[in-house]
């Protein structure tokens, strides 16, 4: 395909620092809720990198709304952790559990506060990767790893899901202002 104006790359999301990583994911998450009718205030994130955020840097709850059609955005409470950079390798046991635990033993009260919330209320914890384009292979690694982790933690059944630059390089397609801002 030849790329044109509205051609986002992995290079475009590669180059993204942690707060331009937040940033960026703000406004797909801000627009997707508006094309869906979720109302903006639904949607809770911040960039302030440097703040304990309990495991999490962006969370939607769409509590009494119903259906959301086709929308990325998953039904009930859903949150979501940013990783910037191409050194973080989520299809890494030990990654994940640094993300999740550090070096604590798998416990739920070893969890952010934020994680567990979610988990407890029977919610998606979302990984999503700026940084790295995730072959399938390293994408089941990851989700795996994620959800044995959280299994061990106490967790039967966790909802999870990570996704890479290719994931986020097909949402941001509905969304051309967004295409032309990540290009900057």
């Amino acid at each position: 395909m030849t790329p044109t104006i509205l051609t986002v790359t992995v290079a475009h999301l590669a180059r993204l620092d942690s707060t331009e990583a937040i940033e960026f994911f703000a406004e797909l998450l801000w627009a997707e809720a508006r094309r869906v009718g979720i109302a903006t205030s639904h949607i809770s994130i911040s960039i302030r990198i440097n703040v304990p955020d309990g495991g999490v840097d962006a969370s939607v709850d769409p509590s009494g709304i119903g259906s959301i059609g086709d929308s990325f955005i998953p039904a009930g409470l859903s949150v979501f952790q940013i990783k910037a950079g191409a050194t973080f390798r989520p299809w890494q046991e030990s990654e994940i559990r640094t993300e999740l635990i550090g070096d604590r033993p798998p416990a739920r009260d070893n969890l952010g506060a934020s994680v567990r919330a979610c988990l407890d209320a029977d919610g998606t914890y979302t990984l999503v990767c700026t940084g790295v384009d995730l072959v399938r292979s390293q994408e089941l690694d990851a989700t795996k790893n994620l959800k044995t982790l959280l299994q061990r933690c106490g967790y039967a059944s966790p909802k999870v899901a990570v996704w890479s630059q290719n994931h986020l390089i097909g949402l941001v397609r509905r969304f051309p202002s967004l295409a032309l801002r990540s290009r900057q």
